[in-house]
């Protein structure tokens, strides 16, 4: 079976990859995000994003909306 290069799930934005650095890229092939709360732990989206920086994942879980790269959002 040949891969879908169709980008968009059930009519949702999202990409087929994750996006280093930008743990709010909506991964197509990940399951559906749960509302953020701060503290919480983070979905697996934002940990496969921020793997080997742990800025990233302390931004993400205590800051939400903030990126460690201003701007940085493809």
């Amino acid at each position: 079976m040949a891969p879908s290069s169709d980008t968009t799930a059930s009519g949702a934005d999202c990409v087929d990859g994750v996006v280093p650095l930008n743990p709010y890229v909506v991964n197509c092939n990940l399951p559906a995000r749960a509302n953020h709360i701060v503290g919480a732990a983070p979905d697996a989206g934002a940990i496969i994003a921020c793997r080997h920086n742990l800025t990233c994942l302390s931004y993400y879980v205590n800051y939400p909306g903030a990126l460690v790269v201003p701007g940085y959002r493809p």
